[in-house]
């Protein structure tokens, strides 16, 4: 019950590009820095990929094909995301879960236990795909 108060309330989402980013598939990685420390409330934060300026013409707002478009495009594993500080890294997958709406689809990425007493100012991503115009975000944030 404690834990659904705090998503009620606290929960938030927060980009952490401030412009549209290209992530290779052929770089070992992209990194963030952030200017300000992430945290999660719950175990269960993710880090979201806006995909929508790679899949916006191929959709035409049908749920079934923009579906199977994102399972063609995105394999499960092949988006990885870490989350850093100076003692700990914690790991994120893609594991084929998405976030579809009107206006936008995201990609989500995530890991079986992130702590929730830890600040992270580092998001390393690494991609087999590649990413072009995309934008990442931290859900389930608390400042």
């Amino acid at each position: 019950m404690l834990d659904f108060i705090f998503i009620l309330f606290l929960s938030k989402t927060v980009l952490l590009t401030s412009e549209f980013v290209d992530i290779s598939s052929s770089d070992s990685s992209y990194v963030l820095n952030l200017q300000e420390p992430i945290s999660a409330i719950t175990s269960g934060a993710s880090i979201q990929i806006d995909v929508t300026e790679m899949l916006s013409k191929s959709i035409d707002r049908d749920i079934i094909k923009t579906r199977k478009n994102i399972a063609n495009m995105f394999s499960g594993g092949s988006i990885e995301a870490i989350l850093s500080n100076a003692t700990v890294d914690i790991n994120l997958k893609y594991e084929g879960g998405n976030l579809i709406s009107n206006d936008s689809i995201k990609l989500a990425l995530y890991a079986e236990n992130i702590p929730t007493d830890t600040d992270f100012n580092v998001v390393t991503l690494k991609s087999s795909v590649n990413l072009e115009r995309v934008k990442v975000y931290w859900k389930n944030y608390k400042k």
